[in-house]
């Protein structure tokens, strides 16, 4: 009989080789919670592990803000609802795992001075980077690309209950 203690590693250097979606929240169902939102702040969250490959908060900002305002969304940094990405990476930058919410404000029903925000969409990935003397520059770009691709995600959800 054959032992299973590799096959939690195999399915993580899957997952991380691959780099897929992990958690989607595509569909109807779960598109329903961004109906009426019409402005949205970005919030970009680089680990430090992030910072030490010399990626930059801004650029990831302005590729946010840019492809949200191509769909239609208008962006305020005082808007309560947000868009929120958090970007994180190993120590050398070899794999790396990106999210993608929307937050908004919410109370609680016994407390309504409780004020916290919720993340109320998500997607989320991971993957990795070619390790090499270019490292730095292939995290950046796959960062990029990935974080494209999850914002799609995001916006085919967003324009399938807020038609333009």
């Amino acid at each position: 009989m054959r032992k299973l203690g590799n096959s939690p590693r195999r399915l993580l250097l899957f997952v991380l080789v691959i780099g897929i979606p992990i958690c989607a929240s595509a569909g109807t169902e779960q598109a329903r919670v961004l109906k009426g939102i019409k402005t949205l702040s970005v919030n970009i969250q680089l680990t430090n592990t992030v910072q030490e490959q010399g990626l930059l908060e801004e650029e990831y900002k302005v590729q946010t803000e840019l492809k949200l305002r191509m769909a239609g969304i208008q962006i305020s940094d005082t808007a309560e609802t947000q868009c929120l990405i958090r970007i994180n990476s190993t120590r050398g930058g070899g794999a790396y795992n990106i999210s993608v919410g929307i937050g908004e404000p919410v109370t609680l029903v016994r407390n309504p001075n409780f004020v916290f925000t919720a993340t109320i969409w998500m997607i989320d990935t991971v993957g990795t980077a070619i390790q090499n003397s270019l490292v730095q520059n292939s995290l950046r770009e796959r960062v990029k690309v990935r974080l494209s691709d999850l914002l799609d995600s995001f916006l085919n959800d967003y324009l399938s209950v807020n038609p333009k």
